[in-house]
C-alpha cells in the first residue's frame, strides 16, 4: 500500500444498496466496503462499545439482555434458561 490518506472524512455509499452508510450498518460482525476494499468489523474500543450499549435501537447486538433472550429461546442452548 502506498503512503498517504486512504479515505477522506465524508458520507460514503454502500455499493450494494446504493444508500449512504448509517450508524446501524456498523454493528460488530458486519462487512462494509470502502474504496472497493472490504472490511469486517471484528472489535471496537471501549468508547465505541459504551456508545453502542447506550444506543440499543441502532446496535442490537450490544444489548446484552436481547442477546440473552435470543440464547434462551434458541433450541441449541436449552440449558441457559435460569
Amino acid at each position: 500500500m502506498w503512503a498517504g490518506k486512504f479515505l477522506e472524512k465524508a458520507k460514503h455509499k454502500n455499493p450494494i444498496t446504493n444508500t449512504y452508510y448509517a450508524e446501524k450498518d456498523f454493528n460488530l460482525g458486519n462487512t462494509i466496503v470502502l474504496n472497493q476494499f472490504r472490511f469486517q468489523l471484528l472489535r471496537c474500543d471501549e468508547f465505541t462499545y459504551k456508545y453502542m450499549k447506550e444506543h440499543p435501537e441502532s446496535f442490537k447486538e450490544a444489548n446484552i439482555d436481547r442477546v440473552l433472550d435470543k440464547l434462551r429461546t434458541s433450541k441449541n442452548f436449552p440449558s441457559i434458561n435460569p
